[in-house]
């Protein structure tokens, strides 16, 4: 074996090497955001499940997992919520990464998920009830057969 071989073995076994550590940086920094913006989601919901007592109460937005940036179009107010289309349910739950997203066909399913990702209490339902208390809302969000 030549040194000019060896040496064209060794510059491509760095330039492999500087490949994978460029892999690795980037996904430390999806990592990094992915856990960041679940953080900044959970004060959020906090928030929201504290201020939902009315329709015109301003809500603290959601932010993407895989951005870390406010989530495009997220409602306003606890009316504006109420108020999202099913597609836009679907869209605020893919920012907010698996396993969010039910099936395309439980709308329903998708509505209840993305109420407890947010801090919302169900249009009307649960809004009267006196019990539903924030402990009983976060109780329910860790006990959900969802969120194992």
């Amino acid at each position: 074996m030549s040194i000019s071989s060896l040496t064209e073995e060794v510059a491509a076994l760095k330039a492999r090497l500087d490949g994978i550590d460029g892999r690795f940086k980037t996904m430390e920094q999806r990592i990094f955001t992915n856990i960041a913006a679940r953080e900044v989601n959970s004060i959020a919901r906090l928030r929201n499940l504290q201020c939902a007592g009315s329709d015109d109460q301003r809500l603290y937005p959601l932010r993407s997992v895989s951005t870390n940036t406010e989530i495009e179009n997220f409602p306003e107010t606890v009316a504006d919520f109420h108020r999202l289309s099913d597609r836009d349910i679907e869209g605020i739950l893919e920012e907010l990464g698996d396993p969010y997203v039910a099936s395309h066909e439980d709308k329903r399913k998708n509505r209840q998920i993305l109420n407890m990702l947010a801090g919302v209490h169900g249009q009307r339902e649960g809004r009267e009830n006196k019990g539903n208390t924030i402990g009983n809302r976060l109780q329910s969000l860790v006990t959900s057969e969802r969120f194992p």
